[in-house]
């Protein structure tokens, strides 16, 4: 079914600046220490499509941020 009728994919704009930290900085290297020291994997650092507003205080709050996203089941976890 998917031969005769492909999905059509759009990537609409968000208008939103983007903004980075370098993965070297100390938020992002305690970050992913903290990750191999728990989970005893090795973190993937990337890049994110998509707003978020993070950018607001990278960019203009001169605060570093990360977006962190755990790939390991682990079912009802948290922090604190």
């Amino acid at each position: 079914m998917l031969r005769e009728h492909p999905p059509v994919v759009e990537f609409k704009e968000v208008g939103a600046d983007g903004a980075e930290i370098p993965t070297g900085h100390a938020i992002v290297q305690t970050l992913a220490d903290g990750y191999r020291q728990v989970l005893g994997l090795e973190p993937v650092l990337s890049g994110r499509t998509g707003g978020a507003d993070t950018r607001y205080l990278i960019k203009y709050g001169q605060t570093p941020t990360v977006i962190f996203r755990s790939r390991a089941n682990v079912g009802n976890a948290r922090i604190g």
